[in-house]
């Protein structure tokens, strides 16, 4: 799909931006590891570059990406399964931990059918991310005085509120959802379908964002 659609330059520019705004906002992290990363950086790059190398992505190259993508064939490729019924045939042991392992080549009538499988239609890119902001600047605080969340929305759908941060003024949001149902009984393909929507919530608002999601939920009759 990768190679007959070639290089796409929106991917990259969302890939840019999503990089530099983890280096903008970026969080305090443990010194300990802070340091680890620095000593690891400083033996491959200049310098100047360690604390920003890792979200720099300075110029487009497609054809360096249709180079790579050329090499990404079925004969080229290795494959991990895990699982304990495989244990009657591993024939190594890792010297370490004492895991049970073993290589295999894969068969080449297996290779050959890879290498002539088709597209699958069900697989595409996904459209741009509309939500991934280009401008970080912190838009002014209307009124210093509000302490509590406002109702910014309120329907027979759902009801919003929203309170701006005055404290650290940093181009971030915390959200929260809650989603209620009518009867108190909540079955297993309803968590499902509740897990699907944080899914997608997540997927399209948190896009490249390395922080973790928390999930609670709350059944009220």
């Amino acid at each position: 799909m990768l190679k007959s659609e070639g290089p796409k330059q929106w991917v990259y520019n969302e890939l840019k931006q999503m990089l530099e705004i983890n280096f903008q906002c970026e969080e305090k992290s443990q010194p300990i590891s802070y340091v680890q990363h620095l000593v690891h950086t400083l033996l491959l790059y200049p310098i100047e570059d360690v604390l920003r190398v890792s979200y720099r992505m300075d110029e487009y190259k497609p054809e360096l990406t249709t180079e790579v993508l050329n090499e990404l064939n079925a004969d080229r490729m290795r494959v991990r399964v895990v699982g304990k019924k495989y244990e009657s045939i591993v024939d190594q042991t890792e010297r370490w931990y004492g895991t049970k392992y073993s290589f295999q080549d894969i068969p080449p009538e297996k290779t050959k059918l890879w290498l002539n499988i088709g597209l699958n239609e069900r697989l595409a890119l996904p459209p741009p991310n509309d939500f991934i902001p280009y401008n970080l600047n912190v838009k002014p605080i209307e009124d210093n005085n509000q302490i509590e969340p406002q109702i910014i929305r309120n329907n027979e759908f759902s009801r919003v509120w929203y309170l701006q941060d005055f404290e650290y003024r940093k181009p971030k949001a915390y959200y929260a959802f809650k989603l209620t149902k009518p009867s108190g009984v909540v079955f297993g393909n309803q968590i499902d379908s509740i897990e699907e929507i944080v899914r997608k919530l997540v997927g399209v608002v948190g896009e490249g964002e390395p922080t973790a999601h928390s999930r609670d939920y709350y059944i009220i009759e």
